[in-house]
């Protein structure tokens, strides 16, 4: 489409309404795609961990004392104790993920 753009065989209100962005991104995806190439089009962050994910070590110890301590609590009363009696602050998402991802983890913990 950015290319097609750029060949002016289509317009940026069309392509807009097709790729569902605003003109304006269009224009910035365009004035990128001219400087820098195809490559700029895609995200510098792809491939990378996301800022905030949790360290690995923490993971791996809130895993371990859940599978100690509390295998048979819920997420959100796992979380309360983590916290409470191991000063470890993760949240209920974080540990009902912990949870479900743990039998498919590659690395042990």
């Amino acid at each position: 489409m950015i290319q097609r753009v750029h060949d002016h065989t289509l317009l940026q209100r069309e392509a807009a309404r097709l790729l569902e962005l605003t003109v304006r991104q269009v224009q910035r995806v365009l004035r990128r795609y001219r400087e820098h190439g195809a490559a700029s089009v895609i995200s510098a962050r792809r491939g990378r961990p996301g800022n905030n994910r949790i360290p690995e070590d923490l993971r791996c110890a809130a895993l371990q004392l859940i599978r100690q301590h509390y295998a048979d609590f819920g997420p959100t009363l796992a979380t309360e104790k983590l916290l409470e009696r191991h000063g470890i602050p993760v949240s209920v998402e974080t540990v009902r993920n912990l949870l479900h991802s743990a039998p498919q983890q590659r690395t042990p913990c």
